[in-house]
């Protein structure tokens, strides 16, 4: 999952060379998974517009809440003033650990049990489509 960590933010990105959150959900879905995840062709800086889009792709993925496994995307809510709804996810990479990217930063590995994390993950999904 190293190879994950240190990819610039870009909004739109899907790729190595930049990703938003989405992206990276994508990106490690087609490279280590083979699923191509469909995609939201929307910019990560409008937050309602990504709120309504992940709300409505809930559909394809089931809720988990025993054991976590890898690849397994984690929801969160980022900023107060979305409390509460879905507008940023992660992957699930094993060993407590998710990776992420967020505006201004390259993607990064937190655990989630990290106090910043533990009250913004609003749910863990896997993929059933």
């Amino acid at each position: 999952m190293s190879q994950y960590v240190g990819i610039p933010f870009a909004d739109g990105g899907r790729n190595v060379l930049g990703c938003d959150c989405w992206g990276l959900v994508k990106l490690m879905y087609r490279e280590e998974l083979g699923i191509e995840l469909p995609d939201f062709e929307i910019s990560a800086f409008d937050t309602e517009e990504v709120i309504e889009a992940m709300n409505e792709g809930k559909k394809q993925w089931k809720e988990t809440t025993l054991a976590l496994e890898k690849y397994d995307v984690v929801a969160m809510h980022i900023g107060q003033k979305h409390f509460g709804m879905v507008n940023h996810v992660g992957v699930y990479v094993g060993n407590g650990m998710f990776i992420h990217t967020l505006q201004r930063t390259a993607s990064m590995m937190n655990r989630m049990i990290d106090p910043m994390w533990t009250s913004r993950i609003l749910g863990v999904y896997r993929w059933v489509n």
